[in-house]
């Protein structure tokens, strides 16, 4: 009986070693290079939608804001702020770094439903009509 209990305590830690290397797998992290190609591709996407629908003059500031955003997101991720004035990450206070990304101020839009939460990241004119949703009255006849 001692062999049968040997065998079932190694299968057992074996599996245990299998699920963990699993997880380790699912969780790993996007490299730089990876996040770069899907920032690109999703900013490509909108912009081919965007301008199914609507105006290039609105795509154009829609895609300026989605840029914002973005970059806004990678700065956090180092702890630093986005500074639009001059187009890169710069340091901040503490108070500043807790401002969101999606402020409607800067980068977001107000969400229309209030569902969840109050501000959204920027969304696409194709879905609003071709009015940009930081402005009031921005639609343009396309």
């Amino acid at each position: 009986m001692g062999y049968y209990s040997i065998f079932y305590s190694i299968i057992i830690v074996i599996s245990l070693i299998v699920i963990l290397i699993l997880t380790l797998v699912s969780n790993k992290k996007l490299s730089n290079k990876d996040q770069d190609l899907i920032n690109y591709r999703h900013k490509l996407m909108m912009k081919k939608l965007c301008e199914k629908s609507c105006d290039k003059k609105i795509c154009g500031q829609y895609q300026e804001r989605l840029n914002d955003y973005m970059s806004c997101k990678e700065c956090k991720k180092l702890g630093m702020c986005w500074s639009i004035d001059s187009g890169k990450c710069i340091n901040c206070s503490r108070k500043d770094l807790r401002l969101k990304c999606n402020s409607t101020e800067l980068y977001g839009c107000e969400n229309p439903d209030n569902f969840m939460r109050p501000e959204v990241p920027p969304i696409n004119p194709s879905q609003t009509n071709c009015s940009l949703c930081w402005e009031k009255n921005s639609k343009i006849n396309s």
